[in-house]
Parts: C-alpha cells; structure tokens; sequence
C-alpha cells in the first residue's frame, strides 16, 4: 500500500512480472456538479434521441404506421448522430465519479492507463530510459491571482520523462500532489531517480542554457547562420498535424451538418407539402446556415493554419523580420530590438478536444504619450509543438541579447 493522504491511498498490486499501482477514485468535490450536468443533458440527449430513433425503426423497418410525416431515412441518421453525441456526454459526466488512474510495471515497460467513464487514455514507456519523475501543480488563477487552496489547486499530473522521447507521459492525473509524489518516489526508488514539483509543463525551461538552445528532434526548422544573420525557414506542417486536430473536427462538423440538414430539411418538405406551411422552410434554411458557415469558416481556419510557412530574420542582433505565407497573402512584421518586450510561447486562446493550442508570442512595446507603456502582443505560429515554441523563443530572445 502506498499513502498519499490521512485518508486515501494507492492501492499496490503484485503481478507475475512486475506490479500495479491502482489510484483511487478522483476526488474532484464541487466539480463533481459539472459532471452531474453532463449527465443531465447526456440523458436528455440520448434518451430523447434514442426514443425518436425508435419510432423511426418500426416505421422505417417493421412498417408501423403513425400520425403525421412519417420518418426518412436521413432524418434517422440525423437521430442516431444524436443519439451518439448523448452517449459520449453521458459517459463523460459519469467519468467525474468513477475516473481514475492506473500505472503498471511489467519488466521494463511502463504503462499508464486514464479512464473517464467509457473514455479511455494509455501512455506507454521503456522504463530503462526513464530519466525524470515530476509532479506539476496546476496554476489556475483567478484574478491574476493563483488559487493556493481548495479542489483547482490540489489537482496534479505525475509526468515522467524518457531519454530518447521529445514529449512527458502521463502517469496520473488529476490528484493531490503529496499522493504523486509517493507514488512516484516509489516507482523511481530502485533506480535512484527523485520525484521534483514543478510548476507548468515545460521540461525545456528545467534544462540548462545549452540544452534549451537545442533543437528538438521532431523540429523541421532549417537554421542558417551568416556573420551578421541569422534565417529561419519555418515549413508548412500540414492540414493534418498542423490544424491540431481542427481540421478532422471541421469535417464531422460538416457531416452533423449534412445529416441534420439532410433528415430535418426533408421531413419539413414532405410535412408541409400542399399544406400551406412552406413558412417553415425560410427560418429553417436560416438557422443551418449559421452551422454551415461555423464550418465553412473553421475548414478554412484550419487549412490556413497547415498551410502557412514563414521566414524569420535577425539582422546584426538588431532587427527582427518576420515574413508569413497563407491563404490570404503575404504579411510582414519588423522590429527593432528596443521595441520587443518579451518573446515567449504562449497559449492561445483556441482549445481543440481540451488541449490548448500554442503560440509563439511577441510583446512589442506601443509608442504612446505618459510615462506608462503599454505593450501589443502578436501571436504567430498556433498549432506548432510546445517544445519547438519554447525553443524558438529562447533562440530569438539569445540573438537578440536579450537571454
């Protein structure tokens, strides 16, 4: 038995090769009400759904008359997609209750396990290059200030760190601090590594100097040095990669659209055919236009994000010169190095699939009467790795003397 509180603790199981360590149910208190909300609206969504769903089988199917437009087929595709979604909710909200974390050693491999009601998440290391183990404590503020007490602040990752790997794994998530840092000196006892707490995710910002100027492995920014310049050629990634995944939910947005306008537009056509409710069709049309252009605009979003390609110049430790390709053209940024404040990777703002997408950030002071300056920030490059961010943010801010 492991112990991480007065009143919980991980549960340690041998195994015929290694051993498992079992992590309680997440105890995540008041939000535990959004979970009861999830499965609030997971139960209308389903249950709703699930019931026209049916009505729409023994028509379409066993041949069951009913009053009205009988169902079309299209209309109980548009049910189903429905029914799917209100599922998905349910089992979210459930995984508030029953979630939990499990890590199993078996040899030399590592796994880590993450369930949240029927979703599931599985990390995967060899353990003979595991090289660090920490606990990173979330930093919610709330007013500029960071929240020290309560469920926000207690929740915790244990990360774990491999030699030959550019990203952490995930070995818990979503517990109190002192519980990781028992099971993690634990899983790092016989191999003589210490848990350390640490705050945010960076592992570059723990690196030495020369470390951080380092390329990451996965970066495919070409590097070219002359005595007095410094070019980076910063390539497309790709609509895949490079959108974050806004690409792939463009398209099943554009399918829910499809089956939604597909099933209701055809069940108001033949209702309201000879019936002198055609009134119906107009703010229909109306209303699924708004989706459609939600999907047009976040498909083009997504292709400019994969397309774009920039060039950055660093003239004489002096001057930044920023050139970017897209859809839309050619845009330049040029600064001095007394106007930038500060260069850093940053989020965002965009979250796709509960990840938040990064950026690389530049704070360029405004020029303004008073004695109080106010800064501008430009982000650029969203959707690219954090490490290649936090690596080519450390690059500029040390050719500009600024490191």
């Amino acid at each position: 038995m492991v112990t991480g509180s007065p009143h919980e603790s991980i549960e340690m199981r041998m195994l015929a090769d290694g051993v498992e360590y079992r992590l309680p149910r997440r105890d995540l208190g008041v939000l535990r009400l959004v979970g009861a909300m999830l499965l609030v609206v997971g139960v209308f969504f389903s249950g709703g759904s699930g019931f026209m769903c049916w009505m729409a089988i023994r028509v379409l199917v066993f041949g069951a008359t009913m009053q009205g437009s009988p169902p079309t087929w299209p209309m109980l595709g548009t049910l189903l997609v429905f029914l799917f979604i209100g599922l998905l909710i349910c089992s979210a909200g459930f995984g508030f209750f029953t979630g939990r974390s499990i890590v199993r050693i078996c040899g030399s491999t590592i796994t880590a396990s993450h369930t949240l009601g029927a979703l599931r998440r599985r990390y995967r290391a060899d353990l003979t290059t595991l090289s660090s183990l920490s606990v990173v404590r979330g930093q919610t503020t709330r007013n500029g200030q960071v929240i020290t007490s309560g469920v926000l602040a207690n929740l915790s990752l244990l990360v774990a760190q491999c030699e030959d790997a550019d990203k952490p794994i995930f070995l818990a998530i979503g517990y109190p601090a002192e519980m990781l840092r028992s099971l993690g000196d634990s899983i790092g006892a016989d191999r003589g590594i210490k848990t350390q707490l640490v705050r945010g995710l960076s592992k570059r910002r723990h690196l030495s100097t020369a470390d951080r100027l380092a390329q990451p492995r996965s970066s495919q920014i070409v590097v070219t040095r002359t005595p007095d310049q410094l070019t980076l050629t910063i390539p497309a990634r790709g609509v895949l990669k490079g959108s974050s995944g806004l690409f792939t939910f463009s398209l099943l947005w554009f399918a829910f659209c499809a089956h939604f306008t597909a099933g209701i537009g055809v069940g108001i056509g033949k209702g309201t055919s000879g019936s002198g409710g055609q009134s119906l069709i107009s703010p229909f049309a109306c209303f699924i236009s708004v989706f459609w252009l939600v999907g047009i605009g976040t498909l083009i979003y997504s292709i400019n994000m994969g397309r774009r390609r920039a060039f950055i110049d660093v003239l004489n430790g002096q001057t930044v010169l920023i050139n970017l390709q897209s859809l839309f053209g050619l845009k330049q940024y040029r600064w001095t190095r007394d106007e930038i404040k500060r260069i850093v990777a940053g989020h965002s703002g965009l979250t796709v699939n509960n990840r938040s997408v990064e950026e690389l950030q530049i704070h360029v002071w405004q020029t303004q009467a008073g004695t109080r300056r106010k800064s501008k920030k430009y982000g650029l490059f969203a959707g690219r790795d954090h490490d290649e961010l936090d690596w080519l943010a450390e690059l500029l801010n040390r050719e500009l003397g600024r490191g």
